[in-house]
């Protein structure tokens, strides 16, 4: 069985290294914010210097001079609508990193549930260990006790009928610790394990393709609409096929929680029984304890008064026959 330490481990939801998703979340604000302001700028630019009224050439060579300027030149109406697209880009993209935010939230609180319920598991694994050697050490110094009793003690009636009571635990007994053991030690599936895998490679390659569409857009002069088109939806692909894999993962985590707990509560009911079988047993090994004491207090006294006697026995025969001197 893993502990709870490593169970948990698996299914351990890691958070961004470089830049938590809060912080991110800040950075795409502000950004937003940056290209609101200077979209603002730009929305009213200052009218250029207005030329000086020219006379109309006619020339082939003047024509085709004119008509490749206008080409070069951005119209104003594009470079509005490139703007505006930036601003859909970013808005689409911070809205998608408050959602991510939220449901890393959600999934940190099922992991949780999931923590408590291992901890809890393996606490039980262990409880039912130390009941199991603790009944095989009861079990033991009872047989012991009675074997030293009965071969170098004169045990009493008293002590005779405690030992008669006090039986070894019986195997139903330790049947019921071997069922709470195996039940709290049993593992999620395997299928669970590779959502989980999957879930972390593609939340790496949406995180990793969110940041490159970040500074992108960061750099929209420098790249053209065509290119801008392409990274989005190379993300659309990787953002779509990474929800699907947390959705699963959403899915199956709560069962295997629910799972958790009619497996705890197995264990506590499979318990009750053991318990009140302890606490009768108990009571029994208590009065042995006391016997015994009190029968090896006995022997103690009795052996005393024996040495006693024999030391004090030569001493009475010497005075004895110095007076008859």
């Amino acid at each position: 069985m893993h502990s709870a330490s490593n169970l948990t481990n698996k299914f351990q939801i890691e958070r961004e290294g470089m830049m938590s998703w809060s912080e991110r979340v800040v950075s795409r604000r502000r950004a937003v914010a940056n290209t609101d302001s200077d979209s603002l700028e730009d929305n009213e630019p200052p009218l250029p210097p207005q030329p000086l009224p020219q006379k109309k050439c006619s020339s082939c060579s003047c024509r085709r001079s004119n008509q490749s300027t206008m080409s070069v030149q951005e119209k104003p109406g594009d470079k509005r609508g490139k703007e505006f697209g930036l601003q859909q880009l970013e808005s689409k993209l911070y809205n998608a990193e408050l959602e991510e935010a939220m449901h890393t939230e959600r999934l940190e609180r099922t992991q949780g549930r999931l923590h408590r319920a291992a901890q809890l598991m393996e606490a039980q694994v262990l409880y039912t260990q130390s009941l199991d050697l603790r009944a095989r050490a009861v079990a033991r110094l009872t047989q012991l006790t009675g074997n030293f009793a009965y071969k170098d003690l004169t045990p009493s009636d008293t002590l005779a009928q405690t030992l008669d009571k006090a039986v070894c635990w019986d195997g139903s007994l330790l049947e019921r610790l071997g069922e709470v053991q195996s039940a709290a030690s049993r593992e999620p599936p395997e299928r669970l394990f590779q959502l989980l895998e999957e879930f972390r490679e593609k939340r790496k390659d949406y995180q990793s393709t969110s940041n490159n569409f970040g500074q992108y857009l960061r750099s929209a002069t420098k790249v053209s609409s065509s290119q801008l088109r392409h990274f989005e939806t190379r993300y659309d692909s990787i953002r779509g096929s990474y929800d699907h894999s947390r959705q699963l993962l959403e899915t199956e985590l709560p069962k295997l929680i629910d799972e958790r707990h009619e497996i705890l509560q197995h264990c506590f009911t499979k318990l009750i029984p053991v318990h009140e079988k302890i606490i009768e047993q108990d009571k029994r090994f208590l009065l042995l304890l006391r016997e015994m004491s009190k029968s090896l207090q006995d022997s103690s006294k009795n052996q005393s008064c024996r040495h006693g006697c024999n030391d004090k026995y030569p001493q009475l025969q010497s005075n004895k026959s110095y007076n008859q001197s």
